[in-house]
């Protein structure tokens, strides 16, 4: 795992630029770092990189990497599992290796194929290519999104890095936020690819790449896979439950046996839940020999499954590393959260998970995860408004069939009746409530908010049409975001078997009742580590990091939220109406559900703000 940045400018500018950009990224590569800078008539090519080495760890596989015949040359992030059989493919065709490296094999497969290398690649990857002959730079990023690429077209220049601490370091950054994205940010707690923080600044969307041509300044971007082409009612070809499983976890072992593959000491996140005791599992059966386990527990009610962990990793005979913290520990990270993630982010899960990434670095260089279980297998509790709303709606449309017209006093009151608690009242309070209450935070709203890119598709139904833009949006720009962040600021590498495309595809077209039967969520994963844990210690409500914001926005962190939320502050700043925040802080003091995120959303913005006000225009 590793960082790259680069960029084509037509300003004059000396090494020093490329880097300063390299070594914004020292955490992601602590190992090696090499920078690469041509100048051309006219404009100006650089890029750099820093290397967490995992495999061939000598110098034949530092970066930038540049092909034989000096045409090519790579920066990449990532790992590609199935880089071996893809080297056979190419020795055959007369390549020659002088390392074991992957990254000689992407180099090569680019060189061989181009472009059309990409969708052989089965892996986690964000890459840059720079072809002297065709003057273009191409920026690839994976399938799913597990690895970011950000990059800005400014003019006839392009800057880009793994991390927007890279992008913003490029000479002319204005600085400038986005006001359109705020609205969206409070509300969710996140800002949605392909839109940043900044004015300006995009996230390369999931399975694209963009073509720079130096020589035009033109940048287009292409779409080479996307999910929805897999996304599908299912149909007479799906095979039984049975056979459904069997076929998972022959997936399920081949993705976990390509992740073991590692010239650096490997290990394996453990919270005890479905998802990751199934990874830890089948990698106890693929390795030979006793893996390292980590958890970090945490003391309070509701909020640790430390116990349950440490008891799935004796069943598998783990060496398990467990180290509990209290809620206080966390929070000392939150002020942190801004420097680790560059633009505002407000999953408090990020707290445990840059511990739990701490932890693990002590001992090992890489661990797997068992994230990408809830979204494909129906696993958040969220999910279950869905279900319940599609029954209200049959539901009431028969009793209106029978009813006839449906408009009496004692349809209408049903209607009502059903319809509460199902998504569409909670969405029809967070549209009619919530969103217009967010606006009038701001001192000046947008004239529109950010829209979801991801449109919802007639053939799927809502729950269908729900987990789908999950693995489109929440996951790529929540979840695996948190983890990407976390585990780079320890240097630690972490791979995701759950999301290989192949497991992925293949879950897309399963009926529902494999992933979700009542409430019972993860039915397919169930079954799976049902071969190898007793039900006993799996069989349990869903925990997590179970957060109580109300406690520490009203106690713990009340003092700092009057600090950078106060009257004082919010005028100050210039950004928000300081009497729609002194409501909002009002109803949350109150414990109002609904508005208890947007206040920690609003806090950590104010963080964030806090960090970046010196290079904020």
């Amino acid at each position: 795992m590793c960082g790259i940045c680069g960029y084509i400018t037509r300003q004059v500018l000396d090494s020093c630029c490329i880097e300063t950009m390299t070594d914004t990224l020292d955490h992601r590569g602590p190992d090696d770092r090499g920078t690469w800078l041509r100048d051309y008539p006219g404009y100006q090519v650089a890029c750099g990189h820093r290397r967490l080495s995992i495999l061939d760890t000598s110098a034949r596989g530092r970066q930038p990497m540049h092909s034989v015949d000096g045409n090519t040359v790579l920066t990449y992030n990532g790992e590609i599992y199935n880089y071996a059989a893809i080297r056979d493919e190419l020795e055959a065709r007369g390549h020659r290796f002088s390392s074991s490296s992957d990254t000689e094999v992407l180099l090569n497969a680019w060189c061989e194929w181009g472009v059309k290398c990409v969708p052989r690649l089965n892996g986690m990857f964000a890459f840059a290519i720079w072809d002297h002959a065709a003057t273009t730079l191409y920026l690839v990023r994976d399938r799913i999104g597990i690895k970011p690429l950000y990059y800005r077209l400014d003019g006839a220049d392009v800057s880009y890095g793994s991390e927007l601490k890279a992008v913003l370091s490029f000479p002319g950054f204005s600085g400038a936020i986005d006001p359109d994205v705020l609205v969206q940010y409070l509300t969710s707690g996140y800002i949605a690819a392909p839109r940043t923080i900044f004015h300006g600044v995009r996230k390369l969307p999931q399975g694209h790449y963009l073509a720079y041509n130096a020589r035009t300044g033109a940048g287009t971007i292409h779409r080479y896979w996307q999910i929805d082409d897999y996304y599908r009612q299912s149909d007479a070809s799906t095979p039984g439950f049975a056979g459904a499983c069997d076929e998972l976890e022959v997936l399920l072992r081949d993705a976990v046996r390509s992740r073991l593959v590692s010239d650096v000491p490997i290990g394996a996140f453990l919270s005890g839940g479905i998802d990751s005791s199934l990874i830890v599992a089948l990698m106890q059966q693929e390795s030979g020999e006793s893996i390292r386990t980590f958890t970090i527990g945490f003391s309070g009610k509701g909020i640790d499954e430390g116990g349950f962990a440490k008891a799935v990793a004796a069943h598998l005979g783990t060496r398990h590393t467990e180290h509990y913290c209290t809620t206080g520990d966390a929070l000392q990270l939150v002020s942190e959260m801004a420097h680790y993630f560059d633009e505002p982010f407000a999953d408090p899960s990020a707290m445990p998970t840059l511990l739990l990434s701490q932890l693990a670095r002590r001992q090992v260089t890489v661990c797997l995860s068992g994230d990408g279980g809830d979204e494909q297998f129906c696993g958040y509790e969220s999910y279950r408004n869905d279900l319940v709303y599609e029954k209200c709606m049959w539901l009431s449309r028969a009793f209106q069939t029978m009813s006839g017209t449906g408009r009496g006093p004692a349809s209408v009151a049903l209607r009502k009746f059903l319809s509460l608690g199902s998504r569409a009242e909670i969405l029809h309070q967070y549209h009619n409530k919530l969103v217009p209450f967010v606006r009038s935070i701001l001192l000046e709203p947008p004239e529109n908010d950010v829209a979801s890119p991801h449109a919802y598709r007639d053939d799927l139904d809502l729950l269908q049409n729900h987990m789908l833009m999950d693995l489109k949006s929440f996951m790529v720009d929540d979840i695996l975001t948190k983890v990407d962040r976390a585990s780079m600021a320890a240097s630690l590498e972490v791979r995701v078997p759950l999301l290989d495309h192949r497991v992925v595809e293949y879950t897309c077209g399963l009926p529902m009742a494999f992933k979700r039967r009542g409430r019972l969520t993860k039915v397919m994963l169930r079954e799976l580590l049902y071969r190898y844990v007793p039900r006993d210690l799996l069989d349990r409500p869903k925990m997590g990091f179970t957060v109580p914001l109300a406690d520490w926005l009203n106690d713990t962190l009340a003092a700092d939220v009057e600090r950078v939320c106060g009257r004082d502050a919010v005028l100050a700043q210039g950004l928000f109406a300081t009497e729609a925040v002194e409501n909002l802080r009002m109803r949350v003091r109150k414990r109002s559900r609904w508005f208890i995120p947007v206040l920690w959303n609003l806090y950590t913005f104010q963080l964030w703000y806090e960090r970046y006000s010196g290079s904020l225009k």
